[in-house]
């Protein structure tokens, strides 16, 4: 038996005893509230029903304060749904199998899908996620169409693997971090012999990070767009983002924006039209692409206008004339995240406005000059830089550092592993360095003050030496030729 309080419209209580399996009313509006599962389980086959229907959506578990109303099935007249609210309990959905907490959920459920009018529930430490929309099924398939937002989730390992496989995947290989907020407008999931994914929306990070091949971090920024999941495992993407701030190889940038896609089948996720603010000057991005599996990423870059003291990433802490300079040029950069050693490339880079006494590996060649000529000045008209870059070594094919008093010419190797470099530098005027390569003659060398420094040792301390050069090897010709 069941026993029974019924409060009538007019307050009375009413008790009443009925047997195990019956009918509770005869109208559409008939409401009955339980404390927990187990009763409707154990008393009300009706209501059994409604659960198992529901369980379909997901894992139920501590379920308290659970209203059943019986309704008319809106796509069978003739039928009857149950009308399902939860006070709260803990919610595993089946498409997504997050630990959700205190879900608070009110759902239409008939025999052929459910109508899911609202669910909020906790994740993770601060999390909230509200959902809504539609679902159905039957013996060969399942379908559901969802409405997400999310506020204040953190991006953890669990979080990830509730995700698609390979969507998963592709979250591992950008490995993302920090907090973020989304506005999912449609997850549509098709099971008909296998499972598709349809996610449109739009994701905002807070303090995050993730590896494009090189590590962007302490950012905050938007990815809006369209991502599908087939059956075969494929992914596609087509999105656009927008990051208003971070720092991207440890680098200050600003309103970096571009569009992010990845064909069905394709290795490498491709950004494209990229454009920004970085270092205090403008970045333009011909092509980024990084594959997530493998951590592999390719990039070419033009730089205009950079604040040379952020690009070299020196502290804050020295004086003015320590931060003057403003870069241009060209990079290309080949590798795999997090193995210095794979990376390749090559380079041009003009620098404009710096000073020789801003470099700790010009400022002794400066200074050595500065004995023999009190009035040179330190000002940099221009210098130009190409290089290789082999690992952890970038090759300098050709410095050319130019001034109103001092020319200088050179090569050499900056090791990035220990911060040490190899510099040779052939100095001497202006006026003379040009023609110097087509003299032979020791008394006109001399008078051209031809000067080789060399340069050795860490990048803050390197130790130079300087000596006249009496003649002229071919190298050398080369080299004040241009390299030609």
């Amino acid at each position: 038996m069941i026993d029974l309080e019924i409060i009538h419209p007019d307050g009375r209580h009413q008790p009443l005893s009925v047997p195990d399996m019956c009918s509770i009313g005869k109208g559409s509006q008939c409401e009955v509230r339980l404390d927990n599962w187990r009763l409707a389980k154990e008393h009300a086959v009706r209501l059994q029903a409604a659960r198992e229907a529901l369980e379909r959506i997901g894992e139920f578990a501590d379920v308290r304060g659970v209203v059943y109303a019986l309704r008319p099935a809106a796509a069978q007249p003739n039928s009857q749904a149950v009308e399902i609210r939860i006070e709260s309990a803990r919610l595993k959905p089946g498409p997504l199998p997050l630990d959700l907490r205190d879900a608070r959920l009110h759902a239409t459920i008939d025999s052929a899908g459910f109508e899911l009018h609202q669910a909020d529930a906790e994740y993770g430490e601060s999390g909230r996620i509200h959902m809504s929309g539609r679902g159905g099924w039957s013996k060969e398939s399942r379908w559901f169409d969802l409405t997400v937002t999310a506020r204040d989730l953190q991006w953890s390992d669990e979080f990830i693997a509730a995700m698609p496989p390979a969507l998963a995947g592709l979250l591992r290989g950008l490995s993302p971090q920090g907090r973020f907020d989304a506005t999912l407008d449609r997850i549509r999931l098709v099971e008909d012999g296998g499972r598709t994914w349809e996610v449109t929306g739009g994701i905002a990070f807070r303090d995050a990070q993730l590896k494009l091949g090189l590590p962007l971090t302490e950012f905050a920024g938007d990815l809006d767009g369209v991502c599908t999941v087939f059956p075969d495992g494929q992914i596609e993407v087509d999105g656009k983002f927008f990051v208003r701030k971070g720092l991207f190889a440890g680098r200050p940038v600003e309103r970096f924006e571009g569009l992010l896609t990845r064909g069905r089948g394709e290795r490498w996720v491709t950004l494209r039209d990229v454009r920004g603010r970085i270092c205090d000057g403008e970045v333009i991005a011909q092509s980024v692409r990084i594959d997530p599996q493998t951590g592999e990423y390719e990039l070419a870059l033009t730089l205009h206008n950079l604040s040379l003291d952020q690009f070299l990433k020196r502290g804050g802490s020295q004086d003015k004339v320590m931060r003057r300079g403003r870069l241009d040029g060209q990079v290309v950069l080949r590798g795999k995240a997090g193995d210095n050693a794979s990376r390749s490339g090559d380079g041009r880079l003009r620098i404009r406005g710096a000073s020789l006494l801003g470099s700790p590996v010009l400022r002794p060649v400066f200074e050595f000059r500065r004995k023999t000529n009190r009035t040179i000045s330190d000002a940099i008209d221009r210098a130009d830089v190409r290089f290789v870059w082999q690992g952890d070594e970038l090759k300098l094919l050709r410095v050319d550092i130019q001034s109103r008093d001092l020319r200088l010419v050179g090569e050499g190797r900056w090791n990035l592993r220990d911060n040490t470099i190899d510099l040779t530098l052939l100095g001497a005027h202006p006026s003379h360095l040009a023609r110097i390569p087509l003299l032979t003659d020791i008394v006109d060398l001399a008078r051209a003050e031809l000067v080789q420094y060399r340069v050795r040792g860490t990048i803050d301390a390197p130790r130079v030496t300087a000596e006249p050069l009496h003649s002229l090897t071919d190298p050398i010709r080369k080299l004040l030729r241009g390299g030609e």
